[in-house]
């Protein structure tokens, strides 16, 4: 069970948090109760920019249709799971809101960590500068390949995308899902970032959609009060 956590996360009381890749010894249940939390919530993930805020555990299902959770309370977690897309675990270190976001290629093009940041400082009242995050595993932009149709999705979207995309040959470009999600970090005054180094691809101990198809397994990213 590779199970890790973020330096800076780390040093906030009363914070749970981690990157796990549960495999079939331990399931979902059994972990929040591990980690001192009644449960971990989590969504039906659709690669999109919707948020969910879960301010009541009585009304939340984990049917939701959405890729990032936000909340406060005490005692519950919140959670995504990710087989080479970005998982980007984030908090307010005054407020004490934090959440969880997935962002696959398409979430990242939708803008789904810059619409978190926002709803964060606009909606919550969080400042910039109280904001730390952390992201996980995930595939690096060396072995994330895509074509030229999203490539110019992407150019049109942003500006200065040269930072996380790169031509290769032909219509082939490699895409920094990571960077491109610290971008939209930084575009909203966040800089308190703390990437963990590791390609789910290239390493065999971290489940991998582009290496392992349908069979991948599944890394849960999650964060919470105890």
């Amino acid at each position: 069970m590779k199970y890790i956590k973020s330096n800076i996360l780390s040093n906030i009381p009363s914070v749970t948090h981690g990157f796990i890749y549960l495999e079939n010894s331990l399931n979902i249940n059994d972990f929040s109760e591990k980690m001192g939390l009644e449960k971990i919530k989590t969504i039906k993930q659709i690669h999109s920019n919707e948020i969910v805020h879960l301010n009541d555990v009585n009304k939340y299902e984990n049917s939701y249709e959405a890729d990032a959770i936000v909340s406060d309370l005490k005692g519950y977690g919140v959670g995504v799971y990710t087989a080479d897309c970005v998982p980007i675990i984030i908090i307010d270190t005054y407020n004490g809101y934090f959440g969880v976001i997935h962002a696959g290629w398409k979430g990242t093009l939708s803008g789904i960590t810059e619409k978190v940041s926002d709803y964060l400082i606009s909606e919550l009242d969080c400042k910039s500068e109280n904001i730390k995050a952390a992201i996980g595993p995930c595939i690096e932009g060396r072995c994330y390949e895509i074509g030229e149709e999203i490539a110019d999705q992407f150019e049109a979207r942003f500006k200065n995308s040269n930072f996380y995309l790169t031509r290769k040959e032909g219509t082939k470009y490699n895409l920094d899902l990571r960077k491109a999600n610290i971008k939209q970090l930084n575009n909203k005054g966040i800089t308190s970032v703390e990437i963990v180094d590791i390609c789910t691809k290239c390493d065999l101990n971290y489940p991998s959609y582009r290496r392992d198809g349908k069979n991948a397994g599944r890394m849960l990213s999650f964060i919470g009060f105890i």
